[in-house]
């Protein structure tokens, strides 16, 4: 099967051109920002206040699962590494999951409740999200709704007359926005690019977005800076030279939206 011909010299050069302005100006308006979502501010104290109630209130001193004890471990982690952080699209749900042990007998905690709490990282009160169960193992899991960037906790209560719970560490749910990119259509060398960002509540002004081409030694680079509508959506016509390009928008970091940099999948574009 023959090759694909490779992006001429000069077409390269025009891509790598373009790089070099549209990552000016990219650089120029982020830099400009006072409110990209990299700057999420550091937690608060911990333990600390939180709005979920004691589950065995009202039952005195009965143990919340057997072996519970007030001398007990929280172990908890996001997803399947142990991760404390993670950074996800817009719209997914997060699966945290983790352990209780009593650390007087060394043996799992099981059939005890645990109410996950959550609070969003630019303040405000620790409110309570959903409960879990641990099984025999004194493991449990829980799916925790999409939602913004949030810290997420876990806290249990020993027994029904606990006056105050037991804490796990705190966890960090950033969250990206959501890009799609339609499948482009084109008219000999000239295409037109359409699609949207979401994620949150788009400002009236719309959205930076930059259309890139990955090029032959395998790097993204920018060839086009646009604008969404206040709806997200965006259309951008560019005219690529001959060959067969990946291509792909991304909606940076940038003010008036908190978001993470989001990235569209992939199109192959050209002959």
């Amino acid at each position: 099967m023959p090759r694909r011909p490779l992006p001429s010299s000069a077409a390269r050069l025009s891509l790598h051109r373009g790089l070099s302005i549209a990552g000016a100006l990219a650089a120029g308006v982020l830099m400009a920002s006072p409110a990209q979502a990299g700057l999420i501010p550091p937690p608060g104290a911990w333990p600390a206040p939180v709005g979920a109630p004691n589950p065995q209130a009202g039952l005195g001193p009965v143990g919340n699962g057997v072996h519970a004890s007030g001398f007990a471990h929280l172990h908890v982690w996001i997803g399947r590494r142990h991760r404390a952080a993670i950074t996800q699209t817009a719209g997914r749900s997060a699966v945290i999951r983790g352990s209780l042990d009593n650390d007087l007998s060394d043996q799992p905690i099981t059939g005890a409740i645990v109410n996950i709490v959550t609070q969003n990282v630019y303040g405000g009160d620790w409110v309570a999200a959903v409960d879990a169960t641990t099984n025999s193992r004194g493991a449990f899991r829980a799916v925790l709704p999409p939602g913004g960037h949030r810290r997420v906790a876990f806290v249990y209560w020993p027994s029904g007359d606990a006056q105050v719970p037991l804490y796990s560490r705190r966890l960090l749910i950033r969250v990206r926005s959501r890009v799609w990119l339609g499948q482009p259509r084109h008219k000999g060398a000239a295409y037109r690019f359409r699609g949207r960002v979401s994620g949150g509540e788009i400002p009236a002004t719309g959205l930076l977005i930059a259309l890139q081409v990955r090029n032959s030694q395998g790097n993204w680079i920018t060839i086009r800076l646009a604008r969404t509508g206040a709806t997200g959506r965006f259309a951008v016509r560019r005219r690529l030279p001959p060959g067969r390009f990946p291509v792909r928008v991304v909606a940076p970091s940038q003010a008036s939206w908190a978001l993470y940099a989001g990235t569209s999948q992939t199109r192959r574009v050209g002959r």
